[in-house]
């Protein structure tokens, strides 16, 4: 299967065009996408010359960007982009919203398991962990309001849904694809 776009990421403008020229190109895309070379400015030079913000792109559902380590190396890393994030939050409190009546809780909280054990699947990658605890935790406020309202009666405070996530424990996030 061939790719209609690809990305090549390198801190050096003279590795990109050594090492993809266009006859190579041809092999990984599809024969009608028009190949163009578009080399950007390293990071450390972006920087350095014209004090702006680093160059950022968003690519399936990431949005990919330049970071500096503890080091002061610039090291391209990635995080959930964020319409793709505030789309995955509105289909969990959507779904939450419909499971909660047509089922009993036992039933659907397997359910919601694996759905975030896919999310954790597709957005588990190396330098993306603080988004995947951000989703878990607005996940946990959506699932404490959406129990609270299944009756009239007392409501559980934080507390004793933290006990309730002890006994029936949800996935934890972690990095399933670890790049560096």
């Amino acid at each position: 299967m061939l790719a209609p776009s690809i990305v090549v990421g390198s801190t050096r403008k003279a590795l990109i065009l050594r090492d993809f020229d266009q006859s190579s190109l041809i092999n990984f895309c599809a024969p009608q996408t028009p190949v163009s070379d578009i080399v950007t400015r390293t990071c450390r030079q972006a920087v350095c010359s014209q004090g702006r913000k680093p160059y950022a792109f968003e690519f399936l559902g990431f949005t990919h960007f330049w970071f500096r380590t503890r080091e002061g190396w610039y090291m391209l890393s990635r995080r959930t982009s964020a319409k793709r994030f505030r789309r995955a939050c509105r289909a969990i409190n959507e779904w939450l919203r419909y499971a909660r009546n047509w089922s009993k809780t036992k039933e659907w909280w397997l359910i919601l398991a694996s759905k975030l054990c896919g999310h954790y699947q597709y957005y588990g990658v190396s330098g993306n962990s603080r988004m995947l605890k951000v989703f878990r935790y607005q996940v946990m406020q959506m699932l404490h309001k959406r129990l609270n309202r299944r009756s009239q009666r007392n409501q559980w405070s934080w507390e004793r849904f933290t006990e309730y996530l002890q006994h029936y424990p949800l996935p934890l996030p972690h990095i399933v694809h670890k790049f560096y």
